[in-house]
């Protein structure tokens, strides 16, 4: 494996009635929420399981908001 980012890593995984899961049920679940402070990736991110792989889709957040605009203007 191949380290890309170094950071702090939060978990925001919830159960289906919205209650805060550990990351492992998290990770079994094959639905985790977490937040990244890292040097490259930072603010909201989804795991979703899908078959054998994992998709790593950005939250819209104030981090991804703030992006959008740089670009824009």
């Amino acid at each position: 494996m191949t380290v890309i980012d170094t950071g702090r890593l939060h978990n925001h995984s919830f159960d289906d009635r919205g209650r805060p899961i550990d990351l492992d049920a998290a990770v079994d679940a094959g639905e985790v929420r977490i937040w990244l402070e890292g040097t490259t990736f930072q603010g909201g991110w989804d795991l979703t399981r899908a078959g054998e792989a994992w998709e790593l889709t950005k939250v819209g957040d104030i981090v991804a908001l703030a992006r959008a605009a740089r670009v824009s203007a």
